[in-house]
């Protein structure tokens, strides 16, 4: 169904964009660097735990004053996600006061999603009650290949038995439970090798799993021997076999994709991810953390922090936060980060939002002539209210 030509223009109508408000934290500090990890991350034995809780804590005041002055009310959080880096190296107390004073200045959901990552190590793993009793109800785990070899390769520094038992932990906690494997890891992991990982995988029924390409970034170990002609990377045949497999895969034990990497059983899909693919606000806060607010004018806002976490430190106690770049979007910037992210997912992007985020200016943004040669290509489906793209797209 093509769209009527008053859905594309008509002021009358009326539009209920997302308003949700997320929290991100970044936890910069790692006990070792991945050979493929581009993501802003330190190695730092010494870390100022009181220092970093204190900086949080000053900088998610300063959001949480600007998000209020912003929307005239006290601000309502959705999901809070701590991200790495690896938080599991935190102290419980440091995220405790985080969550505390959420509670505190904004209005908390019943049902907030509080998500964390962690790598499956022991010690680790013992502290995962710890973890719990503060509030964090979702644990992401790092695991990454169920084979001991292959994590060798990776740079990993658990084992496939420990990253078993961290999940059986998990689970028997009562938490709600992700992790992540990578695939394409290298050009020796067979089709069926990867399928026998996957049904081991989803045999562990946690109600969720990511699913990653392993990419080859500039910066990392894997880029420099990749530059020099010294890595072996898997064909695109490969990793597009690979691709396929994960699908199939993941619908023989009921979970659904719904994002190009994200697979879930029903309602355990990631409520905060959901929040940046639909365009919702997200406050950032930490050392290289993104954010986005909308502000009176309805114009988002774009924040990026300073990555080193002392210079960071340094300017979140000079000035309340460590901005380093502020950013505001225009209007086809916004719809383009829109389409590009809700692409990525199975319920794809609503026309509610682009035209909210447009700025009643839609058609001067879209091509809307090249969107419908792709629906009769068989890319995407479109009506009035959404734009989704198929398989094939």
């Amino acid at each position: 169904m093509w769209l009527s030509r008053r859905a594309l223009s008509s002021p009358k109508r009326k539009f209920h964009p997302a308003r949700k408000l997320s929290l991100y934290v970044h936890w910069p500090y790692c006990k070792s660097i991945c050979p493929y990890c581009d993501f802003n991350r330190y190695l730092n034995p010494n870390v100022d735990h009181h220092k970093m809780r204190d900086s949080y804590l000053k900088e998610l005041d300063y959001f949480i004053d600007l998000a209020t002055k912003y929307n005239g009310k006290t601000p309502t959080i959705s999901s809070v996600f701590f991200g790495g880096g690896t938080p599991s190296l935190a102290k419980p107390q440091t995220f405790d006061a985080i969550l505390k004073r959420l509670h505190e200045r904004c209005v908390v959901a019943d049902d907030v999603e509080i998500t964390m990552e962690a790598n499956p190590t022991s010690l680790e793993a013992e502290k995962m009650s710890d973890f719990k009793a503060v509030g964090i109800n979702r644990l992401s785990i790092g695991v990454q290949a169920l084979n001991d070899a292959d994590l060798k390769y990776l740079g990993r520094n658990h084992t496939v038995s420990e990253a078993e038992e961290t999940i059986k932990k998990a689970t028997e906690l009562g938490w709600r439970v992700s992790f992540d494997l990578i695939y394409s890891r290298h050009p020796d992991q067979t089709v069926e090798a990867w399928r026998e990982e996957l049904r081991r995988a989803l045999s562990f029924n946690t109600g969720h799993l990511s699913l990653y390409s392993l990419t080859i970034e500039k910066g990392t170990v894997f880029g420099a021997k990749d530059a020099k002609g010294q890595l072996r990377v898997a064909p695109p045949e490969i990793q597009e076999a690979h691709y396929n497999a994960c699908i199939e895969e993941a619908e023989k034990f009921g979970y659904k994709q719904y994002e190009i990497s994200n697979f879930a059983l029903p309602g355990q899909e990631s409520r905060h991810n959901f929040n940046y693919w639909d365009g919702g606000d997200f406050i950032g806060i930490g050392p290289g953390a993104a954010g986005r607010l909308t502000n009176e004018s309805k114009k988002k806002i774009s924040f990026l922090q300073v990555k080193n976490p002392d210079k960071w430190m340094a300017q979140v106690i000079a000035k309340g936060a460590g901005i380093n770049e502020e950013t505001e979007l225009t209007e086809e910037e916004q719809v383009m980060e829109l389409m590009m992210s809700g692409l990525r997912t199975t319920r794809g992007v609503s026309m509610a939002n682009l035209h909210e985020f447009s700025g009643g200016k839609l058609e001067q943004i879209l091509d809307f002539k090249r969107i419908k040669e792709l629906e009769g290509l068989g890319f995407l489906t479109v009506d009035d209210e959404r734009i989704v793209a198929t398989k094939e797209g």
